[in-house]
């Protein structure tokens, strides 16, 4: 397994060719490019050329585009739902710029349980599978991983409910990406008796012994692929060090 640097680590404070410096120089393998970091560059008029150029000579690739959140009819506020759709023109622009071929889809999470209520698990279900249908029939060169969160606001909170909704689609270019720090002890059960096609990245969390654990039910798949950090972790203050503590923290979990 190799392991991925995720931009989203230094999202807060991105110095985004140095950070790439910094990730090559710590041993990561590639990158997990983030769309809120590429906005910010494409709108400063620099575009992604010299981006492109330095991964290519740390030999780093671009392995995700970054995260699509799906927003259910109804939900979202009216800049989130801009901001998805834009997502989705960039989406175009980092395929064409860095070939990457896999882009991570979250679902939203209700405000509380009455909201959540408006959102039946057979209609979310069917209309997330919709969407995940379109997605790939708009961006036929790019493959879509469906990563669930166990918030129990989530819409699609487990593994086997994501996983239920990839099969139904039955498309090559739909998977799962599984975020341990999305996830809770309960549903790793779950992940064992997955087959290994159907993942196709994994992300490690803050919490050591949770990551061994996740990390021992993912092997049971057979999965031997790219391993990221959780987009819920984001760090603070000096960018080199928080490279090294985080390819700390992976490598710990895949001994």
């Amino acid at each position: 397994m190799q392991l991925i640097f995720n931009q989203y680590l230094t999202a807060r404070d991105p110095a985004i060719e140095e950070d790439l410096k910094l990730a090559s120089a710590t041993g990561f393998k590639g990158c997990e490019l983030f769309f809120d970091t590429q906005a910010k560059l494409l709108s400063s008029g620099a575009g992604l050329a010299s981006e492109r150029a330095l991964l290519k000579e740390l030999a780093l690739p671009a392995v995700c585009a970054g995260t699509l959140r799906w927003l259910p009819e109804h939900a979202g506020s009216e800049e989130e739902i801009f901001w998805e759709n834009d997502k989705l023109s960039l989406l175009g622009t980092l395929f064409k710029a860095f070939r990457v071929p896999l882009c991570a889809v979250e679902t939203y999470c209700a405000h509380d349980e009455n909201e959540l209520a408006l959102y039946p698990v057979a209609a979310t279900k069917e209309k997330l599978a919709q969407a995940l249908s379109s997605y790939t029939r708009e961006f036929t060169y790019i493959g879509f991983g469906l990563c669930p969160d166990s918030n129990p606001l989530c819409l699609i909170n487990s593994p086997k409910v994501a996983f239920e909704i990839i099969k139904d689609c039955a498309n090559a270019k739909l998977s799962l990406i599984l975020d341990a720090g999305m996830l809770a002890q309960e549903h790793l059960g779950e992940i064992r008796s997955l087959p290994k096609r159907a993942i196709s990245l994994v992300r490690l969390g803050a919490d050591p012994d949770f990551n061994l654990e996740f990390m021992r039910e993912v092997g049971k798949t057979g999965y031997d692929g790219n391993v990221s950090l959780s987009s819920t972790l984001t760090g603070s203050g000096d960018h080199e060090e928080n490279l090294k503590e985080a390819f700390s923290l992976m490598s710990s979990a895949l001994n």
